[in-house]
């Protein structure tokens, strides 16, 4: 009986690992992604129904 528990308890820990590194993975994903928009929006602003292609043409 108190291997059954060892093997329950220690599955737990693992499935709790496993839970707090992909939380981990994730926000670290989501700040990458909100710090490249962030750059992204700082670029020059495209100007009213004008294709960004078209900015540097005269």
């Amino acid at each position: 009986m108190d291997f059954l528990f060892n093997v329950l308890i220690w599955a737990g820990v693992v499935i709790f690992a496993i839970f707090i590194i992909g939380f981990m993975a994730a926000a670290k994903l989501n700040k990458r992604q909100d710090e490249d928009r962030a750059s992204q929006s700082c670029a020059e602003p495209i100007r009213e129904g004008e294709k960004p292609s078209n900015q540097n043409r005269n």
